[in-house]
């Protein structure tokens, strides 16, 4: 029976058996202790699966440390030699005394200031001598005659020069009141209406020995686009370009009345003298302001005035 229980208790521990297989077991045994002898025994049946390993038992209790050692004594330090005696300092040599300082003699006293003398009295002016003026000196002899003054520069001449010249594209229009560019037969023109007062404006620089003295001639080339007949008033104004561009500082304004062609398309020139050329010289960069005075009672043509070109030349 011990047998049959310790089969039971394997059987329980199995990981993979149900309680069936208790129950199994506990049968089989039973019936093998009601059979008789045992017969021969037989073959040897295939090995069966490995059990699952049992639980492992508790460890036993780690045993008691024993009990160390008493440490024994230190033994005693041994006994410090003598220390020998320091020997003695030799003896100092004598110091020679120092010899006694000479006696400072007494300092004198400062003598008393003199009294300050009386200032003698100013003598009096002498007479003034009578002399006799002298004769009058000869003449020197005349100086030498200094160099000739070298021959002053050539006055101009009586041509004219060019100094700039003027097309419609290189007009730079104001932000208001300002010609037209347009076109004639392919060639560039400014429109001025013969209503309102209109602009235009060219920037450009005074060339190097220009002869400004009289001022500048504005020589205009212009035709009307259809009238042919009546008059137009031109203005020019110079501004020197040394003050704020951001400001206009044209000076005074010259004007000429021109009479137009008969034949519309037929160019007019009309030449402007100006003096008043805000002082401009030679290397300043200036700009030119081209008006038709349209509400003049003298500007009598009907219909656009158009320029064709300016030129600019000395007035000389």
């Amino acid at each position: 029976m011990s047998n049959c229980n310790e089969t039971i208790i394997v059987a329980s521990y199995a990981r993979s058996a149900k309680e069936s297989a208790k129950s199994a077991a506990y049968s089989a045994c039973l019936a093998q202790q009601a059979i008789g002898a045992s017969g021969a025994t037989g073959a040897t049946g295939a090995t069966g699966a490995t059990g699952a390993t049992g639980i492992a038992g508790i460890n036993g209790a780690t045993g008691a440390t024993g009990v160390i050692g008493l440490t024994g004594s230190t033994g005693a330090t041994g006994i410090q030699g003598v220390q020998g005696s320091t020997g003695s300092t030799g003896i100092q040599g004598v110091q020679g005394s120092t010899g006694a300082t000479g006696v400072t003699g007494g300092q004198g006293s400062t003598g008393s200031t003199g009294i300050q003398g009386v200032q003698g009295s100013t003598g009096s002016t002498g007479a003034t001598g009578v002399g006799t003026q002298g004769s009058t000196g000869s003449t020197g002899a005349t100086g030498i005659a200094g160099t000739n003054g070298s021959t002053g520069a050539t006055g101009p001449s009586g041509i004219q020069t060019t100094y700039a010249t003027l097309t419609p594209r290189e007009n730079q229009p104001p932000a208001t009141a300002f010609a037209t560019l347009d076109t004639r037969n392919s060639i560039a023109v400014l429109d001025f209406d013969d209503t309102t007062i209109e602009n235009a404006i060219f920037l450009d620089i005074i060339p190097q020995l220009a002869i400004l003295t009289s001022g500048l001639k504005i020589r205009m080339i212009w035709t009307a686009t259809t009238a042919t007949s009546g008059d137009c008033v031109w203005q020019t104004a110079l501004e020197r370009m040394t003050t704020d561009i951001d400001v206009d500082s044209f000076d005074t304004a010259a004007s000429a009345t021109a009479t137009t062609n008969a034949t519309s398309g037929v160019p007019n020139y009309t030449e402007i003298t100006l003096t008043t050329i805000d002082s401009v010289t030679s290397g300043d960069g200036f700009r030119l302001k081209i008006t038709r005075n349209a509400t003049s009672v003298s500007d009598t043509m009907t219909g656009d005035a158009e320029l064709i070109a300016v030129e600019i030349r000395s007035a000389a």
